[in-house]
């Protein structure tokens, strides 16, 4: 009774063997219902990259040194990221006042002129499900650098 049951075993791995694909088929694991080979499973495969919880662009015209408007500063939080030299800082300080970028606390001890320089300050995107689309002109540069800190003039903080 032994040998007649190795044998079945052993005829059964040889017709498996020859099966044609048998050497070529998928794991087990990657495999679909009827043995078709298939996608990885999802605990496999690895998790889309998640949106980031805030993004923003920052831009600045009217520069009173030049005139003109400087490069547009983009900034990620959650991850942190971006284009923003001060990135990691920026989004620290927005966390406190739930993205408003002009509801940052103005610096202390800067002293600016009066000229008459404007500036306009704008901010655009989302934090977390709200959009923003915040904007504010100053009377120059130097306004802007106290009351919106280094959000917009990045290494002046």
């Amino acid at each position: 009774m032994i040998r007649h049951l190795a044998a079945a075993v052993l005829a059964a791995a040889a017709t498996v063997a020859v099966l044609p694909g048998a050497a070529t088929a998928a794991p087990a694991a990657f495999t679909q219902p009827g043995g078709r080979p298939g996608a990885a499973p999802a605990a496999v495969r690895p998790a889309p990259a998640a949106a980031p919880f805030a993004r923003l662009t920052l831009k600045v015209t009217g520069d009173q040194v030049t005139g003109r408007a400087a490069a547009p500063l983009t900034l990620t939080c959650g991850p942190v990221g971006g284009t923003h030299p001060a990135a990691p800082e920026v989004c620290a300080a927005l966390k406190k006042t739930g993205g408003n970028v002009f509801g940052l606390p103005p610096r202390d001890g800067v002293f600016c002129t009066a000229d008459y320089r404007p500036v306009t300050a704008s901010a655009t995107g989302h934090w977390g499900k709200r959009a923003i689309n915040d904007r504010r002109t100053f009377g120059n540069a130097c306004q802007l650098g106290i009351e919106a800190g280094a959000v917009f003039t990045p290494g002046r903080s």
